[in-house]
């Protein structure tokens, strides 16, 4: 199937690289009948296939959407929106019908794709040189992103700490918990605090929860800090968690001293005292 050496269709004949893709096409085909319905409980699974028009993307701000997925080649100013110093792009990609995206859960990797074009919210960070813009997203709000925060937000009650604004969707969800009563923000950058709050202020309006932010790194400042949970999503991969398990006090990141429920995206499994492992 592979060809030799591992090659995709390396020393494949033309009749056969029409009869792989004529067996791709109808595998999707297949795959595409069994497109459900987005919800927020919808599970992960290996193959998992969406309604287009049941997704809603997290908007934050309003811009056209933009068909380029290196946000470097868009030049219609309408297209996307800066932080002000220029440092952050918040764009709404088209991802297009069939193409996939990755869906992890813990270890696990699967597939999700749409039976129709969906909006993907990203944001980007200015590269280091200050030329363009990390193809990469800073953070982006797609199925995968949203089901891997889910065990996080069951965790969430009482005081909760959220490390890493991101987008703002983790936050606004814990703080809609009934079971929540104060939920305290910590992000390092300040730019990316006066944007993307007063964007997300309307979701978080009415709802009566006490709120408050610290501009800072976590590391440093959730050493001796006291809450009942923390959610802690500021890592560039998923399940890059070492600062928070490795030990080693305030200096190098150990483990918060005085929060008794610590949850890291992605994580391997840290210690929750009283309770045990999660």
């Amino acid at each position: 199937m592979f060809g030799m050496f591992g090659i995709p269709g390396f020393g494949m004949t033309e009749k056969m690289r029409k009869e792989q893709q004529a067996r791709e096409e109808r595998a999707l085909q297949e795959r595409l009948t069994k497109a459900e319905p987005w919800t927020a409980k919808t599970p992960w699974r290996r193959s998992l296939t969406l309604k287009a028009d049941s997704w809603k993307p997290w908007s934050v701000f309003d811009v056209k959407p933009t068909q380029h997925h290196n946000i470097n080649r868009e030049t219609s100013p309408d297209k996307f929106v800066l932080s002000p110093n220029g440092q952050f792009l918040y764009c709404e990609k088209i991802l297009p019908k069939h193409a996939k995206l990755a869906l992890l859960q813990g270890s696990r990797q699967g597939t999700v794709l749409f039976d129709g074009p969906v909006l993907i919210p990203s944001l980007h960070q200015r590269t280091g040189d200050g030329s363009g813009w990390r193809e990469e997203p800073w953070m982006s709000c797609t199925p995968s992103e949203i089901i891997t925060q889910r065990p996080g937000l069951k965790l969430a009650h009482g005081h909760v700490v959220i490390a890493g604004l991101g987008l703002g969707w983790a936050l606004v969800e814990v703080l809609k918990k009934r079971t929540v009563t104060k939920v305290t923000l910590v992000e390092i950058s300040q730019e990316l605090v006066d944007w993307v709050m007063p964007a997300i202020a309307p979701h978080i309006r009415g709802l009566g929860k006490d709120m408050d932010t610290i501009v800072g790194d976590a590391r440093s400042v959730l050493w001796d800090f006291k809450a009942d949970v923390l959610l802690c999503d500021i890592f560039k991969d998923y399940g890059s968690n070492g600062f928070f398990v490795n030990g080693g006090g305030k200096r190098f990141g150990g483990r918060p001293q005085n929060i008794e429920t610590v949850w890291c995206w992605g994580a391997a499994p840290i210690a929750d005292r009283g309770r045990g492992w999660f």
